[in-house]
């Protein structure tokens, strides 16, 4: 009987207590994938990990688990690998590729660039770091004119799926932009054999906000395979697999 992990929806990073960067996505399709597998005799257990608002599947079989952010997403997948073996990862989630790193006015960090001398990239991190108005305030207050906020990358959580369960069967995403399908089946590739996984379904965005989604499946055998509408792709999913 196999256990599932299916991360869905997007994260949210926040600035404050109240403000947040996060993104479009639904988790429509990871909620689609889930329903699928759910349906098959194999399956014992499903964990849904998704981001708020995401849509999210209803089946006695699938545990949903709400996160916030990026390391909310890395410290649940690590609990979860921990306490179980994963058989299968489905990593459809849209992951914020920023977080918040800090938070000024324009006219304070000219103040402080006058002040601190500094020199370096390094001294106007640790500027910023310092003097990060988030250590002042629970909500950014709006009357700050010209307002900076500083970004900094979050993890590659998919770079880290293939320690965290050696032997599950992995399918990360990839969405690109009006691309060609040259352009898109080479990223897809590369992100399998950077990351390990076993396989990438591939998106351009310009289908996936198009009345028929369209979604390409290719192995790290380099088997590519089409599928139009979120309903058939979900199927290509778990068909792949189930029994790989």
């Amino acid at each position: 009987m196999k256990k599932i992990i299916i991360t869905a929806g997007g994260t949210s990073e926040p600035i404050d207590e109240i403000r947040a960067i996060t993104n479009k996505s639904t988790g429509s399709l990871g909620s689609k994938i889930a329903a699928e597998f759910a349906r098959r005799d194999e399956v014992e257990k499903i964990f849904y990990i998704h981001g708020k608002g995401a849509i999210v599947p209803d089946d006695p079989k699938i545990e949903l688990i709400p996160i916030r952010s990026t390391d909310d997403l890395l410290q649940k997948i690590t609990e979860l690998t921990e306490e179980n073996v994963i058989d299968i990862m489905i990593h459809s989630m849209a992951v914020s590729d920023y977080t918040t790193a800090s938070f000024i006015s324009l006219e304070e960090f000219l103040k402080l660039l006058a002040e601190g001398g500094c020199e370096t990239l390094d001294d106007v991190r640790a500027l910023l770091e310092k003097e990060d108005f988030r250590k002042r305030y629970t909500k950014l207050p709006s009357s700050i004119d010209d307002p900076l906020l500083m970004l900094k990358q979050t993890p590659k959580v998919i770079s880290k799926l293939r320690d965290m369960a050696p032997d599950a069967v992995i399918v990360g995403f990839k969405l690109l932009d009006h691309v060609s399908h040259e352009e898109l089946m080479k990223v897809a590739a590369e992100q399998i054999l950077k990351n390990r996984t076993d396989f990438c379904l591939a998106n351009d965005y310009a289908t996936v906000v198009s009345p028929v989604h369209v979604g390409f499946l290719l192995s790290k055998e380099g088997k590519e395979q089409r599928y139009e509408g979120k309903d058939a792709i979900a199927r290509g999913v778990v068909e792949n697999t189930i029994g790989f």
